[in-house]
């Protein structure tokens, strides 16, 4: 979800990324991973671009009027496309000073899952998996 305050807050220069996440880039993608929430997020395109910039030294519209002309399109255009990314940034926790907004679905951070009566399922959910891709490496359906 965006904040429509801290669109209208923005900087001149773009604010500086987390520096406790994990950044790989393959490419013209790159991949973050907030070991604080368990998650990957893979940035494509112009969101790369924008999380490369988010060094707190970047001005925006510097930044806005290169973006424009690689892309073709007008500046104000990209300049809303920036802050709404850059918001999403900030929401998902990826930015120095701001957590996660939303929490971070966490599918068996305790070891394993726990079914609505109370059995743990994370073997079980395993073997089925296993059986099912035994299945298909031998030509049959599995039905688990």
């Amino acid at each position: 979800m965006i904040d429509s305050e801290f669109i209208e807050g923005v900087a001149e220069v773009m604010p500086l990324r987390d520096l406790q996440l994990e950044i790989a880039e393959f490419g013209d993608t790159t991949v973050v991973y907030d070991h604080r929430t368990n998650s990957v997020h893979l940035l494509e395109a112009l969101a790369a671009v924008l999380f490369d910039a988010c060094d707190g030294a970047t001005v925006r519209s510097v930044l806005a009027e290169e973006i424009s002309a690689a892309l073709a399109q007008p500046a104000a255009t990209v300049a809303e496309q920036i802050d709404v990314t850059v918001a999403n940034f900030a929401g998902l926790g990826l930015l120095d000073g701001f957590e996660p907004t939303v929490e971070p679905p966490c599918l068996g951070c305790s070891g394993s899952f726990t079914s609505a009566d109370g059995t743990r399922t994370r073997g079980r959910t395993r073997r089925r998996g296993l059986a099912a891709l035994s299945a298909k490496a031998a030509g049959r359906t599995f039905r688990g």
